[in-house]
C-alpha cells in the first residue's frame, strides 16, 4: 500500500514539473492537460488524509498486538492431561490436577504459582490460610524453576495431587506449605483455587472450583472465570 501511494505521489510531482514546461498545445491537448491536473489535485486531496488514517491504523494494530496476551492457561477436567492418573512411587495411585500454559511464540522464564485458596461458605468465597504466593512444580520435572514455554510443545503445570487416601495436596516447590494452612483442606468443603503463570512479556491466571469426590479419582472440578 505504501508503495502505491509513493508511486502516485511521484507521478503527481512529475506531472506538475511537466506543467512548468512551456509547450504549445492544441486545444484538445489543453483539455487533456486540465483533466490530468484536476486528477492530480484530487489525488493530493485524498492521499494525505488516507496516509494519516493508515498511520493511525498501524499504531492501533501495534497497540493491539502489544496488548494481546502472550500466554494463557487452559484447563479442561475432561482432558486426561489436566486430570492425570499416575503412580506415586511404584504402587500408590494418584490423580494430578494440572493446567496447560499456551503461547503463540516462546515465552521464557515462566513460573507457575498458587495465588490463593478460598472456601465456599454461605454462597460466598472466604479466604483461607493459603493467602500468599506459593510456587508450583512443572509436570515431570519435579521443581518450580523458570522454564521456556514453547508453542506446540505441551508442558503442564501441577496444581494439586490427590493420592489414594483422598486428600488434597498442593504441588508446591519441595512440598512446602505454610504450617498454618495444613488443616485447610477436607472432604466436605468446596474450594476455589487461584493459580497463575508468568514469564517474559506475559502473564495469565485462572480459578478452579474443586471438591473431593467419593473416591480419589472422582473429584468435582470446574473452571471458573479468570480471577
Amino acid at each position: 500500500m505504501r508503495t502505491i501511494i509513493l508511486a502516485l505521489i511521484a507521478l503527481a510531482f512529475a506531472f506538475l514539473a511537466a506543467l512548468g514546461i512551456n509547450l504549445k498545445l492544441t486545444k484538445s491537448g489543453e483539455m487533456w492537460e486540465w483533466t490530468i491536473g484536476l486528477w492530480v489535485i484530487f489525488l493530493f486531496v485524498f492521499i494525505s488524509p488516507f496516509r494519516l488514517w493508515l498511520a493511525e491504523k498501524e499504531k492501533i494494530e501495534e497497540f493491539e498486538e502489544a496488548a494481546r496476551p502472550k500466554i494463557r492457561l487452559e484447563f479442561d477436567p475432561k482432558n486426561s492431561g489436566c486430570a492425570h492418573k499416575t503412580l506415586l512411587g511404584d504402587t500408590n495411585n494418584a490423580l494430578f490436577i494440572r493446567a496447560l500454559p499456551i503461547c503463540e511464540s516462546s515465552v521464557t522464564n515462566c513460573v507457575g504459582y498458587l495465588r490463593g485458596v478460598f472456601k465456599l461458605s454461605n454462597d460466598k468465597w472466604e479466604a483461607t490460610e493459603f493467602d500468599e504466593r506459593l510456587d508450583l512444580t512443572w509436570a515431570n520435572r519435579g521443581n518450580a524453576n523458570p522454564i521456556t514455554i514453547q508453542n506446540g510443545v505441551p508442558q503442564y503445570l501441577d496444581i494439586f495431587c490427590i493420592p489414594e487416601n483422598n486428600i488434597f495436596w498442593p504441588c508446591t516447590a519441595s512440598g512446602t506449605i505454610p504450617t498454618r494452612a495444613k488443616n485447610v483442606f477436607n472432604a466436605n468443603d468446596t474450594f476455589r483455587i487461584d493459580i497463575g503463570v508468568m514469564g517474559d512479556g506475559g502473564a495469565a491466571s485462572i480459578s478452579l472450583k474443586m471438591k473431593l469426590g467419593s473416591t480419589w479419582d472422582t473429584p468435582k472440578l470446574e473452571l471458573l472465570n479468570t480471577p
